[in-house]
């Protein structure tokens, strides 16, 4: 079964009380060299020619053959990996729907329970003793929080607002469309930041555990720098009862 891991301490409470149902993650990413390999194919012109001559059971022109033809070649190679260095490609989807995930709270700790109040291994909190952990288990967690099958997967892009003096984030929907977005752009100001935002971020935000969208936009800013555009895929899922 496949595994999403948290440890980003302002959804905690989401996921203990399981109001959250779903992750952001990064779309792009480094590919394994196997990878690499085949989007290499599929993108260099010169590479791609040769290989479906060769897949097809045609003869592979022999390096004499080629030496003509090599500096065009390497040129066209080199300029295409270029390119993919600098727009990495964007990876697959980790899940599909219908996959059932595990999903953990500092899944690669050696400790089994947390503690709720300080998120600390439970040898580590201060609180901690046997005697705690047999009469108010309800104090602490376990790092396995439940599991769950996914129901939802689309894409969307993120980018902090440069050019506004007042600051704030662009978010844009690619198809197929997360199934609770409205028909009309409706915004909603939260009361606490005067944040404002269309409804259906603002959804995104809360199902993904935050307060508000500008903490959603804050937290991914800090991680993943949003000063350039940056694609995500959004998985939703479905807790086990």
């Amino acid at each position: 079964m496949k595994t999403i891991n948290f440890s980003v301490v302002d959804i905690l409470p989401s996921l203990l009380d399981k109001t959250k149902s779903q992750v952001i993650e990064p779309a792009w990413g480094l590919l394994e060299d196997n990878e690499l390999f085949d989007e290499h194919i599929k993108r260099c012109p010169a590479c791609y020619a040769r290989y479906r001559i060769y897949e097809k059971g045609g003869r592979y022109p022999t390096n004499e053959e080629l030496e003509s033809e090599r500096g065009v070649i390497n040129k066209i190679c080199n300029e295409t990996a270029k390119y993919m260095q600098e727009n990495p490609p964007i990876k697959p989807p980790r899940f599909k729907v219908e996959d059932k995930v595990k999903l953990y709270w500092n899944q690669r700790s050696k400790y089994e329970w947390f503690c709720k109040c300080c998120r600390e291994e439970s040898n580590k909190c201060k609180t901690y003793s046997n005697l705690i952990e047999k009469y108010y288990p309800e104090l602490f967690f376990n790092k396995q929080l439940g599991t769950g099958v996914i129901i939802e997967v689309f894409e969307i892009g993120m980018s902090k607002e440069l050019q506004n003096p007042r600051g704030g984030y662009n978010i844009s929907f690619s198809c197929p469309f997360p199934k609770d977005m409205t028909e009309s752009i409706k915004l909603v100001t939260d009361k606490e930041t005067n944040f404002t935002t269309t409804e259906d971020i603002y959804k995104l935000a809360k199902r993904d555990g935050f307060q508000s969208a500008e903490q959603m936009f804050n937290k991914l800013d800090e991680m993943y720098d949003l000063a350039e555009g940056k694609k995500f895929y959004v998985y939703r899922w479905k807790w086990d009862k």
